[in-house]
């Protein structure tokens, strides 16, 4: 475990105030955020794969 110090808007503070454990809350968000934008990555790079092999396709098919 890491002690973490963090600034954020007055607005979130305000809120999470009220979370029981604010610690836990935090970390799953965090994980959360992270596990969307690494599957965001996943499917661009699937799709970048898809893209090239249809164009080898493509180059195959012509010939």
């Amino acid at each position: 475990m890491t002690r973490m110090n963090i600034m954020m808007p007055d607005d979130l503070s305000e809120y999470l105030k009220k979370v029981p454990n604010k610690s836990r809350y935090i970390a799953e968000a965090v994980a959360e955020r992270i596990s969307r934008e690494r599957s965001k990555h996943l499917r661009s790079l699937l799709a970048d794969a898809y893209a090239a092999s249809a164009k080898e396709v493509t180059v195959v098919n012509a010939q």
